[in-house]
């Protein structure tokens, strides 16, 4: 899966505690079939998207981090031009959209403002459904809650079980290497325990004793120490634990020493 590996992880952390650049360093081996064994479709995606984004020219030793950080902002750029029309296209007919700013609250910084989230509802509405809150990948440096992968895996879902009516909320978290580790896990955080509030929850349909949480790719990392942060402040009698926990192709070794 294309940037299934580490490179987000080294974006995303302090370069002064690790000893390492800021930007890159592993992109260029999620990018390439050198460890993976991959399939015919995975591996044209990964050729197509090495061609539209060379992430291996970021965090190189000759490109400075003010060049990278430009490279890394006109992929973006690209990546949300195509996601965002799929995304749209998949949510059409078959969800409702409403649009949260989410505020950063409990010893948050206020400059640091809200959390965009797009809650998803059945277009044939229901009450007190299941509620999935989701963090999209992109290596934890690229895409936002208008999420491509994530609305086809939802899409899919909901195709293949059509009684059993469910709500999935996008997290557009705060993206490496700008917002540092543990940031875009502070956004995933704030998001589920807003969404516990029961006028939002009456207002989409949901319930908000039934959310859980779920990541793709970069967002499997995410969602990862975001789960087990809301585990850690549930048995301390500060919130709900999540129903379950799903991690699609999660990047869940960014060291990316085992097999993929």
């Amino acid at each position: 899966c294309f940037c299934a590996g580490g490179s987000s992880y080294y974006c995303a952390v302090d370069k002064a505690r690790t000893g390492t650049r800021a930007m890159g360093q592993f992109f260029s081996q999620s990018c390439t079939p050198q460890r993976p064994r991959l399939s015919l479709f995975d591996s044209i995606i990964n050729f197509v998207a090495r061609f539209m984004m060379p992430l291996e020219n970021i965090g190189r030793e000759d490109v400075s981090d003010a060049e990278s950080l430009t490279r890394v902002r006109e992929y973006r750029r690209k990546w949300l031009a195509n996601n965002s029309r799929t995304y749209q296209q998949l949510v059409k007919g078959k969800w409702t959209v409403g649009e949260e700013a989410l505020p950063r609250p409990h010893g948050a910084v206020q400059a640091e403002g809200t959390v965009r989230v797009l809650v998803h509802a059945p277009i044939s509405k229901g009450s007190r459904l299941p509620l999935v809150v989701y963090a999209h990948g992109g290596g934890m440096s690229l895409g936002d809650c208008e999420d491509g992968p994530g609305a086809q895996l939802f899409k899919d879902i909901a195709a293949k079980m059509p009684n059993d009516k469910f709500c999935w909320a996008s997290v557009d978290y705060r993206l490496a290497p700008e917002a540092k580790f543990p940031k875009a896990v502070d956004d995933m955080v704030h998001a589920y325990m807003a969404l516990q509030d029961p006028v939002m929850a009456e207002k989409y349909g949901y319930d908000p004793k039934k959310i859980s949480i779920a990541g793709m790719s970069g967002g499997g990392l995410v969602a990862g120490h975001a789960a087990l942060r809301l585990a850690l402040a549930a048995t301390g009698g500060h919130g709900l634990m999540p129903a379950f926990v799903a991690f699609v192709c999660p990047m869940a070794d960014p060291m990316m020493n085992g097999d993929t």
